[in-house]
């Protein structure tokens, strides 16, 4: 029996796949409804969800942290209870590796996950994939997105990837796993009379990274497979000399590729966006409030400095192609991409607008070679060669007023001093 997920093929016992089947649609209903317990062919996950439910939350499990707050403190046990059940399952590591599949160049050719050998716990079952219909390449690679969360790390990487010609991509992303986990959906639509969702809800998901380790173990055995990273690099700076080797654990993937590529995507916070009007970003701080209503996850903006610094450090660490991405987030403004690489800067001249989808992306693209040295300085460039000369002098304080004046004098004492030559 097969299954698709995802435009992956899935062959394995009858059992497991209609399980799968079940779980996967019943997860893409939950995302989009409030809470209601899980119906599925599991009695544990059953009986799990709907002591959940049935539990009077209110008074039992949550507290409010400040006095101010509408987001509660949970202390409920029944949540880690039903993510190690899940999350131990191959069920669920099936939907989560198919669901990470982010990039396939042609749907006809897809690859194929086989389970060979099933059992109900993920470890003890025997899977592989299959790559012998997909489009070859030359060299599987490794692409760093860095980013603040709320940036859009994922649709506008998708535009470089056939660019950068990489093939099949796989992403190892927190965010998907969490989307596929009946866990994560229970919890994070539980919601009460007085609060908008739970405070400490990571803290209760924090094994989520083994889960991705397990993608990344199961992918890396693959040669015809790249692999996206979006990370948004904020707690691994914590204002100490910056140590690339240790900000990032870079160490993992510069096994499968030494000359690793990396993307810096970003919007600015709030609407300080200081581009001119067709280059204007949504802003990450309405994406992540936005997103925090939804997932029930809290959105916390004082991140978002180290994410930019420690992502620009990491960036300028990269041995291959450099991406400093503005993101507008926007169907009606232009994004842009920076990038020290005459190929992929041709590349996106060539192919623009792109079409992700539905939405269609049109983005400008700026050569640096070399990179500028800091963030301020690439920030800079990229508003002085997408902003008209009207614009420049009007608006960019930081490199445009004070830099047209100095020129213009110098402008005019050259005249005078050729004048006197005469």
């Amino acid at each position: 029996m097969e299954i698709n997920i995802n435009g992956i093929v899935v062959i394995g016992p009858e059992e497991l796949l209609n399980r799968i089947k079940q779980e996967d649609e019943w997860v893409k209903q939950l995302t989009k409804m409030d809470f209601k317990p899980y119906k599925g062919p599991d009695p544990k996950l059953s009986k799990l969800t709907e002591l959940i439910r049935n539990t009077k939350m209110e008074v039992d499990f949550f507290k409010k942290p400040l006095l101010n707050s509408d987001w509660c403190y949970c202390e409920c046990p029944y949540f880690k209870q039903l993510w190690a059940l899940e999350s131990a399952s191959t069920s669920y590591m099936v939907r989560f590796l198919c669901n990470s599949c982010m990039y396939i160049p042609d749907k006809t050719i897809a690859p194929t996950i086989i389970i060979r050998d099933y059992h109900d716990e993920w470890k003890k079952a025997t899977i592989e994939i299959s790559t012998e219909n997909c489009i070859p390449i030359e060299k599987r690679r490794v692409i760093m997105g860095f980013g603040p969360s709320g940036c859009g790390k994922s649709t506008i990487a998708k535009a470089m990837f056939n660019c950068l010609k990489l093939g099949v991509v796989w992403t190892i992303d927190g965010g998907i796993s969490r989307e596929n986990s009946i866990a994560w959906n229970v919890a994070s639509k539980f919601k009460t009379s007085n609060c908008k969702g739970i405070s400490n809800l990571y803290k209760m998901f924090k094994r989520i990274a083994d889960s991705k380790n397990e993608v990344l173990f199961f992918i890396e055995k693959h040669a015809k497979i790249s692999i996206y990273v979006p990370d948004t690099a904020s707690g691994q700076y914590l204002g100490h000399q910056f140590n690339m080797a240790t900000a990032i654990n870079m160490k993992q993937y510069e096994k499968i590729d030494e000359t690793w590529m990396a993307m810096l995507i970003w919007q600015h916070i709030n609407d300080s966006c200081n581009f001119s009007e067709n280059y204007k970003c949504y802003g990450c701080d309405k994406s992540g409030f936005a997103r925090a209503l939804t997932e029930g996850k809290k959105y916390d903006t004082s991140a978002y400095q180290t994410s930019m610094d420690v992502g620009y450090k990491t960036l300028m660490a990269c041995k291959g192609p450099k991406m400093m991405i503005h993101n507008s987030g926007l169907a009606n403004h232009k994004s842009i991409v920076a990038t020290d690489t005459l190929s992929l800067f041709n590349c996106i001249q060539s192919n623009n607008p792109f079409q992700i989808g539905n939405l269609t992306l049109d983005i400008t693209s700026l050569l640096f070679s070399p990179f500028p040295k800091s963030l301020g300085e690439c920030k800079s460039l990229m508003i002085k060669e997408t902003n008209d000369s009207k614009e420049k002098r009007m608006t960019i304080l930081d490199i445009g007023k004070t830099v047209t004046q100095s020129m213009n004098r110098g402008g005019r004492l050259t005249r005078k001093r050729r004048k006197r030559k005469n």
